[in-house]
């Protein structure tokens, strides 16, 4: 009996782990794969005023704000009380942080909605090399 009891536990953990997510926009689901911050191979060149439709600060679930803006034609993030990080175009919708501290992908409905995600790199690590990806967790814009 402890047998199948101690199986159902262990079951109900590992279902857990990839459970979906309710409809309360504060969840977050935790996946078995691990999230990484690399630089594109090849940036994508991005006008000011492309990039202007996606300046501003947006909300995220953890009750943080990030801004996207320019200074000097240079774009940049900031997570709020955060320094600023220098961004370079992955796509059309996706910001990498030259240092690698963060990545933003925001989504914009025709809707007006927005959405996407914000990785921060695990506790302010660094890496050797631009070629090893940089760990990191994720944050939903709200």
């Amino acid at each position: 009996m402890k047998t199948l009891f101690t199986a159902s536990i262990l079951g109900l953990a590992s279902a857990a782990a990839f459970a979906q997510p309710a409809s309360d926009s504060n969840t977050v689901t935790i996946t078995g794969s691990q999230r990484v911050i690399m630089l594109p191979e090849a940036p994508r060149a991005m006008s000011a005023q492309e990039f202007g439709s996606y300046t501003g600060s947006y909300e995220l679930a953890d009750g943080n704000s990030i801004a996207l803006f320019t200074r000097g034609g240079v774009k940049y993030a900031a997570v709020h009380g955060q320094s600023a990080h220098a961004l370079v175009a992955k796509s059309g919708n996706t910001f990498v942080a030259k240092d690698r501290q963060l990545a933003v992908t925001i989504e914009k409905g025709v809707d007006g909605k927005v959405s996407g995600e914000v990785l921060m790199a695990l506790n302010g690590e660094q890496v050797a090399d631009d070629a090893t990806p940089q760990r990191a967790v994720s944050v939903a814009l709200r």
